[in-house]
């Protein structure tokens, strides 16, 4: 009984840093998981555990049903306050103790799936004996989790690496879920564990039944992975793209400018000219003429930023185009000092969104509004664009994959990058919407 507690104990602490760590790169960004925050999760989960198993197990306790139910709720509870933070929504919590069961139960009947196969093969094959089972049993589920889990570290977590799963992803887990269920179900010993005519075939099944649920949720993973660093492959595509567009058009300025210089002197001379002969209506349309020109040089768009006039210049011809009213108010004193692939992540994405939901409302109405103000200490960066209706913001707020586009399995990640870029720079964004107006605002530290 005291192998069996404990090995149950290691199994049922362990699962739900799984869930969470699962959940983290798959799934939530913002859950916390630390070396520190893993080790106040197993005190009170350990004693819990324990406690809750010693009366399952011995008739010391009184009202063991109860209490039973009480430490499970402990055990619910402790792991989502613990990684998943303070000052959340309710539901967010709801929402994450589900996800926490659903997951440790689908991580548990795998890996207790995988001990139970491979401990056959190893009494079918005669390595291991009756009397020695439970101690390979629970060998393999320990093993197991620590592999899972260092697996999930080192390729994501110690990477800072989110790679949200999509519909069809967790439909492919779902049926993987099924075929750990009935293998689950089908796995019997019929009292023989020795050598016989059949065990050839057993054992092939079997090994190949265990290469199966070890490779397929790898290949889910691996896959996903793949498509998520083509995803941002064409991401770093497009903002090279506005590189060299930005480029471009700032050496045609430059050129622009130096022939203008080079034939100030011929200007002068013609509106000399026109003056000496008393032709001052002339002169004066031609002196007209080239303020024009000089305004063309002038840029069009200035924040006090290189990369995000450039960004702004570079989505002029869309807004012009569906009759947005662009207004910009205030400069950065100063560069951003961020990474331009930065900017472009958290600002393409803002313009991007604000361009779409106008042009969902009538034409009169269009209007994206940037106002920029700094105190000593940040910069406020506000957004306003119009809207057709009121949007749910606490669907942005709470990380959730929210997109008005028909395609929702390819879009919705754009306030997660936002979100994740803004927090390299301990920066903060807070989303506000009415029926007419939604507004962005960004705060970012000096």
């Amino acid at each position: 009984m005291g192998l069996v507690m404990i090995g149950d104990i290691i199994s049922i602490t362990l699962t739900p840093i799984i869930a969470f760590m699962f959940l983290k790169c798959f799934y939530d960004d913002s859950i916390q998981i630390t070396g520190s925050k893993i080790f106040i999760y197993l005190l009170p989960q350990v004693l819990a555990v324990t406690v809750m198993k010693l009366a399952v197990f011995t008739d010391l306790i009184q009202f063991k049903f109860a209490f039973e139910k009480f430490t499970q709720l402990i055990y619910l509870i402790t792991p989502v306050v613990i990684f998943c933070g303070r000052k959340k929504r309710i539901r967010y919590y709801i929402k994450n103790i589900i996800l926490t069961v659903i997951l440790s139960a689908f991580f548990n009947l795998t890996i207790t799936t995988v001990a139970i196969s491979g401990c056959m093969i190893l009494m079918r094959t005669q390595i291991i004996t009756s009397d020695s089972y439970n101690i390979f049993y629970y060998l393999l589920i320990f093993f197991s989790m620590i592999i899972i889990m260092l697996w999930l570290y080192i390729a994501f977590i110690r990477k800072h690496l989110t790679i949200p799963m999509r519909k069809r992803d967790t439909f492919l887990f779902f049926v993987y879920f099924l075929f750990v269920l009935m293998i689950f179900l089908t796995n019997n010993y019929n009292g023989e564990y020795g050598w016989d005519e059949s065990w050839i075939i057993f054992v092939s099944v079997k090994l190949f039944m265990l290469l199966l649920m070890i490779l397929i949720p790898v290949v889910i993973i691996k896959s996903r992975q793949s498509t998520y660093y083509n995803e941002l492959s064409n991401r770093n595509e497009q903002f090279l793209e506005l590189e060299l567009t930005a480029s471009n058009a700032y050496r045609k300025s430059q050129e622009d400018t130096r022939a203008f210089r080079h034939d100030m002197n011929n200007n002068l001379m013609i509106i000399s000219a026109l003056m000496k002969k008393n032709q001052y209506s002339e002169a004066e349309e031609y002196i007209n003429s080239l303020f024009e020109t000089l305004s063309s040089f002038s840029p069009k768009i200035v924040t006090g930023d290189n990369m995000l006039d450039s960004l702004f210049a570079s989505k002029l011809p869309i807004i012009e185009e569906k009759s947005i009213k662009l207004d910009i108010k205030g400069v950065i004193d100063g560069n951003l000092d961020w990474k331009p692939i930065d900017i472009c992540a958290v600002f393409a994405n803002l313009i991007d969104n604000a361009i779409e939901a106008c042009d969902k409302v009538t034409e009169k109405n269009r209007y994206i509004k940037v106002n920029i103000r700094k105190t000593d200490f940040q910069y406020i960066i506000t957004f306003h664009n119009s809207v057709a209706q009121l949007v749910d913001c606490s669907k942005f707020n709470d990380n959730f994959q929210y997109t008005s586009k028909p395609e929702k399995k390819r879009h919705g990640f754009g306030m997660k990058n936002i979100r994740h870029t803004l927090a390299k720079y301990g920066a903060i964004m807070q989303i506000s919407c009415t029926d007419m107006e939604f507004t962005t605002q960004i705060i970012i530290m000096k």
